[in-house]
């Protein structure tokens, strides 16, 4: 298992490793991702720490990787890379950001659905924002997905206020 950051202390992923394998580079002939589609649910916050206070500490959300002419996610290999940024607004009340980390994983090292539901099969992204503090402020995750050819492939922003308190 491997997770590149681009900052040091940036944010972690929880990964749980699963058989299969990258195969293609620049020769891969798989399917041609056209979508990456993230759901979350009403109540996507995680609860990481030893201590099991209130305080959400991670986040959690599906994404669907749905091929060109086709309307259901599929499991393929490739690799999931996620920035992650504060939004907020700036003097002149113009929206700002501000890149928190970047990170990634491949799509073989995440826990997966393998039998499909009605949207196709997806992949499980759990995130921990430690050590970052995001209580109460507005988060934005950009989510991509790069197949073995080197192809990338950006979903809808996702831009969420984290809360105090949860659970």
């Amino acid at each position: 298992m491997m997770v590149r950051r681009s900052v040091p202390a940036g944010l972690v992923l929880l990964v749980f490793c699963t058989a299969g394998c990258e195969s293609g580079g620049r020769n891969y002939r798989g399917p041609r991702i056209q979508t990456v589609s993230i759901l979350r649910s009403a109540n996507p916050w995680l609860n990481m720490d030893a201590v099991r206070d209130e305080k959400p500490e991670g986040i959690q959300f599906r994404i669907f990787l749905i091929p060109q002419n086709e309307h259901r996610g599929v499991l393929v290999p490739g690799t999931f890379i996620v920035d992650m940024y504060y939004r907020g607004r700036d003097a002149q009340g113009e929206v700002s950001r501000e890149k928190i980390t970047t990170f990634s994983a491949p799509t073989r090292t995440l826990p997966h659905k393998r039998h499909p539901t009605t949207l196709g099969q997806y992949y499980v992204m759990r995130l921990s924002w430690a050590p970052h503090d995001v209580l109460e402020r507005e988060v934005e995750f950009i989510v991509s997905y790069e197949d073995p050819a080197g192809r990338k492939t950006f979903g809808q922003p996702i831009r969420i206020i984290v809360p105090k308190e949860v659970f």
